[in-house]
């Protein structure tokens, strides 16, 4: 009982572990309404897996004490269900899992951008106009009443390389990679423009036979 109080403690964003901390930061991207199909299916389901189901566990389990009458089956029954009740913590804490805590620092980075963010806000001129009280209309004016306002890939990318928007060693960067894309000086593409960075070695491989599902991480 004592451990499943402090777990829970945890899986609200009250401890003050890293992982609850993170769960802290999750829930305020989920009220924010910024997450994704599949970021919303997995909060629900890690909630899931550290309270309701380690507590319905809890109750066959006494039922099946209950019920038996050989105390080896009580012990090995109760050994059993702690061993299912743990095994998604296991898997996640093994070395082959998830090696240097890549996939764990990806997903703070990504959760911290979200929650600051904010692009549900920065996509609707409503939305926009109330939390930073603009009117609308000059909003709009601004933005060349683009319906996406600030959430437009298009736009961002003709942004990305627009020397005017650039610092000076950032304009120095740009200029070399245009004129190694034109001489075709592979040496220095690799130096001036940045590779795509995968995590997952599924996931590398669908990037670079161009399938859309995989996306570099930091040009989600």
């Amino acid at each position: 009982m004592i451990d499943s109080y402090n777990n829970l403690f945890h899986v609200v964003g009250a401890g003050r572990s890293v992982y609850s901390r993170i769960l802290s930061l999750r829930r305020l991207v989920w009220f924010q309404g910024d997450d994704t199909m599949v970021q919303m299916f997995g909060f629900k389901i890690d909630i899931y897996m550290n309270t309701a189901y380690q507590v319905l566990l809890m109750i066959f389990n006494i039922f099946l004490i209950l019920e038996e009458t050989n105390p080896l089956d009580v012990v090995l029954n109760s050994l059993a269900f702690i061993f299912i009740a743990r095994i998604d913590e296991e898997i996640a804490q093994s070395g082959w899992f998830d090696p240097d805590r890549r996939f764990l620092t990806a997903g703070a980075m990504s959760t911290a951008m979200q929650s600051t963010i904010q692009l549900r806000v920065l996509s609707s001129p409503e939305l926009f106009s109330q939390k930073f009280n603009i009117p609308k209309d000059n909003l709009m004016k601004y933005c060349d009443k683009d319906a996406n306002l600030f959430h437009n890939e298009k736009v961002a990318r003709a942004d990305a390389s627009n020397l005017e928007l650039m610092t000076d060693d950032e304009q120095i960067n740009m200029l070399c990679m245009k004129v190694a894309h034109e001489t075709r000086n592979t040496n220095a593409l690799q130096e001036y423009k940045k590779a795509p960075k995968y995590f997952g070695s599924i996931e590398t491989m669908l990037g670079y036979i161009g399938l859309s599902y995989s996306k570099p991480i930091f040009e989600k």
